[in-house]
């Protein structure tokens, strides 16, 4: 029986924001713990991508910090940590379950993500199981939160194979070709402010969205 597992990207370097991502506090909490608790009230455990033993047990320090239970946690390695970019997280989970299963996948810079969004790309996930989902606004392609059947595995690998530049938008152009990925537009109905798109790649946004939160602008 195919199940849906919910996955948080954590295995980026945070560059932009000069430390890793999901241990910058947003509003007196880690990123990570914010999307974790979120995905939390559907799911029974949650998967955490990463890239290194560094950042895995810097993400096991701070969930023991926050008395995360443990059995509600599951790490999954990095198999290719030669790719930068969330496309290696993707891949590797398609590779730890199975290819009936599919994937809930969030970043981990998203830290109002909206509960009745992620129940809608559920929902219509049981109508397109063999699709990519990903919601669009206007013009610009929200790749997270996203539905991602781990079916579609060996069209990834091929991918990553035969493409030079291994993007996010070159694969979504790849999947259209091979008719896998469909754009839901009509995502505002569940979301209408968008704030589940909202990330943060710098320590300036982060100021400035704390601001909005706390009413200051």
């Amino acid at each position: 029986m195919s199940k849906l597992r919910a996955i948080i990207l954590a295995g980026g370097e945070g560059l932009r924001i000069g430390q890793y991502k999901p241990l910058v506090t947003f509003l007196g909490k880690p990123l990570i713990f914010w999307v974790y608790s979120t995905l939390r009230k559907l799911f029974p455990v949650v998967y955490l991508s990463f890239k290194t033993e560094v950042q895995k047990k810097s993400l096991e320090k701070l969930l023991k910090f926050y008395k995360v239970n443990s059995k509600s946690i599951e790490f999954i390695p990095d198999i290719r940590p030669e790719l930068r970019g969330p496309i290696s997280g993707i891949l590797s989970a398609m590779h730890f379950f199975p290819s009936e299963d599919s994937l809930l996948v969030l970043a981990v810079d998203q830290p109002l993500i909206q509960t009745d969004l992620l129940l809608f790309l559920q929902e219509i996930s049981f109508y397109y199981p063999k699709c990519i989902l990903v919601c669009q606004k206007e013009e610009h392609i929200e790749p997270f939160p996203g539905i991602y059947p781990c079916s579609l595995k060996k069209y990834l690998e091929e991918f990553i194979k035969v493409s030079e530049k291994k993007s996010l938008y070159r694969m979504f152009q790849f999947f259209l070709q091979k008719k896998s990925l469909l754009f839901l537009k009509d995502w505002n109905k569940v979301d209408l402010n968008g704030k589940s798109f909202i990330n943060i790649n710098t320590l300036e946004q982060l100021k400035e969205l704390e601001k909005k939160c706390f009413g200051l602008e």
